[in-house]
This record gives C-alpha cells, structure tokens and sequence, in this order.
C-alpha cells in the first residue's frame, strides 16, 4: 500500500511538473511579445498633454524626497500637469505642496479636508477627485512615494500609447533592493506579479495594474466614472482601485497592453518589515475575488501546481533520505523533470527580470518559490475578509 500511494505521488508529480512547463513556456513566449512592443514607440510630431495624478495621505516625508523627479518631468504640451491629492492629511504635507506650487506652476493642489464626508472608501476617493480635474488626454497614475529615472519618462508613456492606440497602459513598479531575506523575496514577488499580469494582458486576458504606474486614456476613464456599474464595483473594497478599473475596462473591451522597459519603471522605498508588507499585500489580495472566473482559474492553477510541486519534491527528498522505498527508476525520473522544470524556471525569471534589474542573480528566484508558497498560505484567508480599514 505504501508503494502504491509513493507511485501514485510521483505520478501527480510528473502531472504538475507538466502543467508547471505549461505555465513557463507560456510566459516566456509572452515575454518575447511584450519586449517586441515595448520598444515599439513612434513619436509623435503633436504630442498630447498628459495629467500626472498622485494621491497621498499624511506623505509629507515622500513628498519632500519624492516628488522632485515628476516635477522635473518634460512637458511639451502646454496643458500637460502634476496633479496631487491631498487626501484629509493631517502632517506637513500641504505646507510642502504650498512651498513646490511657487517653484512649479503646473503642479496643481486638490486639498480634500479632514471633515469632508467620502462617497468612496480608500484611495478611491481621491482618485475621482483628480478625474474630474485631470486636463491632460493621458492619465499617469503614481503613488507619493514613487521616484523615476528621467525627465522624459511621462512623455515616453504618451508617445508609446500613441503608437499602440491603447486605451489602458500598464507599468513596472518595483521597489529599492535591500538586504536580506524579506527584501529578496519582495525583489521576486514584483517580478512574479508583473510577469502574470503582463503575460496576461498580452493575450487579451488583463485582470489588473498597478497604481504605481499605470496610464489611462482619459476618454475612457470620462466615461468610466459615469458608468453605476463601475461605482459599484469601486464601493465593494477599499483597495483595489486599479484592479477594479482594469477588470472593468476589460469587460468593455478596451485595448490593455504592458510597456515594460526597466528605464520607465517607478522606483517606492521597500517595505522595511515583514508585518508591513504582510498588511500591504492583505490589502492587494482581498481584492482577488473580484477577477473574472477565468482569471481566478489561471492565477490559481498556476499557483497550487507551483506549490503542489514543490510539496511533493520536499516530500520525496525527505524519503530518500529517511527510507529506500524510491526504486532508480522513480529517482532518475524525478532528476529528469526537476531539471527540466528548474532550468526551464531559472531562464524565464532570469528573461523577464531584464525588465526589473537587469544585474540581479536569478537562480535564487527559483527557490524563492518555496517562501512564496508559505506566502499564500498566509494570505489565503484574505481572499475571503472584507477590508474595513482606510487606506494608511
């Protein structure tokens, strides 16, 4: 019975090694599509303006570090603009924006005070204010505290939604990297997020962004934010403002494409401690729910193979090593898949990490997988939990 029960494990086994393969070649031909229309960019002889829209509560420390790279920004088109929602702050964030709107007169203030009632929790709220001020045709969402690279980063956006005629453009935000095992693994669950979500709106399959950096058409979100099944979808949660807009646009068949290139992705200080990132993620997560069916099954499949398989390769390690039920057959068979299985991994993150940070080692991506699994086993009941709590 124990022999039959170890070879019906190592047939499941060779079964999620497959569906793990799948997967993989499935965002490595991705990756080849994205990269070939990321660096297809026409620029345009009458560039249009641009709104660039930050919303930030009590963030007077990012502001003062922060905010310098997006004032710095080019703007050709005279209406072109920064935005920053003060949302109900209690800090020194408004003396601040005072202070840089004397120095930059297209940074725009929309002060929100603290005893104004809200019609949408969360950073919604802030963010339907900037949409109805937004003068810019684009819209460049960040967060307060995002930095970039140049100061033709906004412009870059434009022209490459231009080329593409997309309606919603989705981009990199990737954090600091620090030291040690907690900043490593934030390193290797920004690249497995945007690797999904980039592979998937490539095949017309977008199910979410990431504030960070995200662009829309303003036309489109003018029409959006009228729509009562869009002010549905956005009083469920808190969070998930971006998921939100994107699993709606989505349903009305919008254009959705991923401009990944490291030089336009945004750079946010990294979390600092596990229980702050576990807070941010439970946030992020809740809001998974809300994806279509179709979404949910490939996020899940791929998630519970990824962390079936590496259940089952841990267990037949420890029996090897305990026992001497494992036939050369059975051991050599594993060998074969493992290999397959890892070297195939360890060149689609190290393909797609050319995005991220291009001198970062990818070996320990692979293993990092192994932590992710105790992630989602942390985060799982979230998917579940209503979030009650404002945003920061």
């Amino acid at each position: 019975m124990w022999v039959n029960m170890l070879e019906s494990g190592v047939y499941l086994w060779i079964i999620l090694s497959g569906i793990q393969i799948v997967f993989t070649v499935y965002f490595l031909l991705a990756y080849y599509k994205v990269k070939k229309i990321s660096k297809s960019v026409v620029a345009s002889s009458n560039p249009l303006s641009f709104s660039i829209i930050i919303c930030g509560h009590n963030e007077a420390k990012h502001i003062s570090h922060q905010l310098l790279s997006i004032l710095n920004q080019k703007m050709t088109h005279p209406e072109s603009e920064v935005i920053f929602v003060n949302d109900r702050s209690t800090d020194k964030s408004n003396e601040i924006l005072q202070h840089y709107q004397s120095q930059f007169p297209r940074l725009k203030v929309i002060y929100i005070p603290i005893d104004k009632p809200r019609k949408y929790q969360g950073k919604k709220d802030a963010l339907m204010h900037a949409f109805e001020e937004a003068k810019g045709e684009y819209l460049i969402l960040l967060d307060a505290d995002c930095a970039v690279t140049h100061d033709l980063w906004a412009e870059d956006w434009v022209s490459w939604m231009m080329t593409h005629q997309a309606a919603v453009g989705l981009g990199i935000g990737k954090y600091e990297k620090g030291k040690g095992l907690l900043q490593e693994f934030i390193q290797f669950e920004t690249l497995n997020t945007f690797m999904q979500y980039g592979s998937y709106a490539m095949n017309n399959r977008a199910y979410m962004g990431v504030g960070r950096n995200l662009v829309y058409e303003k036309r489109v979100i003018k029409k959006a934010i009228q729509d009562p099944e869009l002010i549905t979808l956005f009083q469920k949660t808190i969070g998930g403002d971006d998921d939100m807009m994107i699993h709606y646009l989505k349903t009305k068949d919008h254009l959705i494409l991923p401009y990944f290139k490291e030089e336009q992705a945004t750079i946010s200080k990294s979390p600092e401690s596990w229980k702050v990132y576990f807070k941010q993620k439970s946030r992020h997560v809740s809001v998974g729910k809300h994806y279509s069916q179709h979404n949910q099954l490939l996020l899940g499949a791929y998630a519970l193979s990824q962390a079936l398989w590496w259940v089952l390769l841990s267990t037949f390690v420890i029996l090897y090593i305990l026992t001497d039920t494992f036939s050369t057959q059975f051991v050599l068979t594993i060998l074969i898949f493992f290999a397959i299985v890892f070297n195939l991994k360890f060149f689609n993150y190290t393909i797609w990490n050319r995005f991220h940070s291009k001198g970062q080692n990818s070996f320990t991506f692979v293993w990092m997988e192994l932590l992710w699994l105790i992630y989602h086993i942390i985060l799982a009941p979230f998917i579940f939990w209503k979030n009650n709590k404002q945003w920061k």
